[in-house]
């Protein structure tokens, strides 16, 4: 498996791969994605919930970076012509913890077999949907990590 051991418990913990599955086939629907909209609502929406974000304009996604005991976790949203993705890179100091990559759907496909598409917006309230739920993962993930370091998992 190309998830570090200690990851494949807390995600295993916060069901990551059944909950990112079911956002992905829930929010699925091609023919209605939304491929003209302003990058800005996704900022907004992330920073209205409190949450530090910047763009990368070279590289078209927006970065979240927090500090988890000692951890550096990096997430990244990454928006493409009415698709969503989602990837997270984590290090202990200097040393990058084998996440499969860190795309949530080659995560889901290592954890469980699964081959979960990219969920798709086809308007600010299905984006503002999907962010809700990727950030309740996101923060579910940080919470085990840090009881991961506590010695509680």
């Amino acid at each position: 498996m190309d998830i570090h051991k200690s990851l494949v418990l807390v995600l295993e913990e916060i069901n990551f791969a059944s909950r990112y599955s079911d956002l992905c086939k829930k929010h699925s629907n091609f023919d209605e994605s939304l491929n003209d909209y302003n990058k800005s609502l996704i900022q907004t929406f992330l920073e209205s919930n409190g949450v530090k974000v910047s763009f990368s304009k070279n590289e078209n996604f927006f970065k979240i970076v927090e500090k988890v005991g000692e951890l550096s976790i990096q997430f990244n949203i990454i928006p493409n012509r009415g698709f969503l993705q989602f990837v997270w890179d984590v290090k202990k100091g200097q040393e990058r913890l084998d996440l499969s990559w860190g795309m949530w759907e080659s995560i889901t496909r290592e954890l469980a077999s699964i081959d979960a598409k990219k969920p798709l917006f086809s308007s600010s309230g299905e984006l503002a949907e999907i962010l809700t739920e990727a950030l309740s993962i996101h923060e579910d993930f940080r919470r085990e990590l840090l009881k991961m370091q506590e010695g509680h998992v």
